[in-house]
């Protein structure tokens, strides 16, 4: 099964992270099951210190998991940096993958940006640059939206973004 797979990339601070939960809200609302993976720069803690789940990584496990009700939560070690391609199987059962982050990964993506010239901009002469969005029009040779505008943003991907990512690490065909 193929995902739509779109990047979000931008300077911290910009609004990604704003424009995201908008965009999940957006197409949940359109019936969409949407997933949201997030790359940090830094190590991070995915569990509190005691906890059983984090004394289990802490003991080697390469896996951990936690379920409750209809909730079940994992993470897992690996030896390197894994690329995005590697984390997009662990996505199934979604329509829609905003990445917030990744920039150099080679799928569609939509830079967010606080700046007002396309100086500003991380992703520019990158032929993967689908859109901008921010706060202050950014003429750069493709669609600008406003940060807000998460309804005309969601149409756009959904237009624009093929179904090609496919859930079990392949690439899916293009539709």
């Amino acid at each position: 099964m193929g995902v739509r797979c779109v990047l979000l990339c931008g300077r911290s601070g910009s609004g990604k992270t704003h424009l995201i939960e908008r965009l999940v809200r957006e197409f949940g609302s359109r019936g969409l099951r949407v997933g949201v993976l997030k790359h940090a720069f830094h190590e991070f803690e995915a569990d509190r210190e005691g906890k059983d789940t984090w004394r289990f990584a802490r003991a080697g496990a390469r896996q951990v998991g936690i379920a409750s009700g209809s909730l079940f939560w994992t993470y897992r070690s690996f030896p390197e940096p894994p690329p995005l391609e590697a984390l997009v199987r662990y996505y199934d059962g979604v329509d829609i993958l905003l990445v917030e982050g990744y920039k150099r990964s080679p799928h569609p993506k939509i830079e967010v940006t606080n700046g007002s010239s396309a100086a500003d901009l991380e992703c520019l002469g990158d032929a993967r640059l689908l859109a901008v969005a921010g706060v202050k029009r950014v003429d750069c040779g493709v669609p600008f939206f406003d940060r807000d505008d998460e309804r005309g943003i969601a149409d756009f991907i959904l237009d624009t973004v093929p179904e090609r990512v496919s859930t079990d690490g392949g690439e899916a065909p293009a539709k």
